[in-house]
């Protein structure tokens, strides 16, 4: 299993979990820009992924309002840095060491990317849910912010 960048370019394939059908493929990645869109080899959904290798982690929970904030900094393969905030229910922490391979997979519906994200963490072989905080984890919003390019994009589940 491919478990660090160097193995990646090689192969230039990754094993994926679709966050519909919740089963691995087999994908071959097109180039290493780190963003793709694919489309399940099971159930045939589209998906996108984020593959990058993480450079910082940080987080902190609310346990009054049962959720917690993720900070993610990392590298895409082909050298760009992205920063990456996310809101997701439960107060459970995500593992992601500096130099981890990760892969986050969202959902695709009326063309944008939405919650639930399946986040794997290749170097240790466990993947989490995040979902939308909010008790059930439905029409409630997750914001992703993308600090590298300014922007911010609302995520709802």
């Amino acid at each position: 299993m491919t478990t660090d960048l160097a193995t990646l370019e090689k192969t230039k394939k990754l094993s994926i979990r679709c966050p519909y059908c919740v089963r691995d493929g087999e994908y071959e990645l097109p180039d290493l820009q780190g963003r793709y869109s694919f489309s399940c080899t099971r159930c045939t959904k589209p998906f996108m992924t984020k593959v990058m290798v993480v450079r910082a982690k940080s987080g902190r929970q609310n346990k009054k309002e049962d959720q917690r904030e993720l900070k993610l900094r990392g590298k895409y393969p082909d050298g760009r840095e992205d920063h990456i905030i996310l809101v997701k229910a439960g107060t459970e922490d995500i593992e992601a060491r500096s130099g981890d391979l990760i892969a986050m997979s969202y959902r695709i519906e009326s063309g944008k990317a939405v919650l639930p994200v399946v986040l794997y963490n290749y170097n240790i072989g466990k993947h989490w849910f995040i979902t939308a905080p909010g008790g059930c984890g439905c029409a409630a919003a997750v914001m992703l912010v993308v600090l590298a390019t300014a922007s911010a994009v609302f995520l709802t589940a």
